[in-house]
């Protein structure tokens, strides 16, 4: 997996103007057991990219769990698309 910082560094440069970006990875893993047999085996893992943008004092945030470029350019915009939605908006 791509180091947290790295990746939140490639969404970063997606967003225009200010922003943050979080980076969630989660792994888990999980056995359930009946009468001392195992009945059921789960794996997770997933990376979360959450990009929050700040537009004339409102904001607004996009995630996404597809981690290729296009994906996070698309995510950076919604955000952005709707910050600066809401900022024309007023009070």
């Amino acid at each position: 997996m791509e180091e947290a910082l790295e990746l939140a560094e490639r969404a970063l440069a997606y967003a225009d103007g200010d922003a943050q970006v979080t980076v969630v990875h989660e792994r888990s893993l999980s056995s359930r057991f009946a009468r001392s047999a195992p009945t059921q085996a789960t794996s997770v893992e997933d990376t979360t990219v959450e990009i929050l943008c700040l537009r004339d004092g409102h904001t607004a945030s996009a995630s996404t769990n597809r981690l290729d470029e296009d994906s996070l350019r698309v995510a950076a915009g919604r955000a952005d698309a709707v910050a600066r939605a809401s900022a024309r908006g007023g009070r």
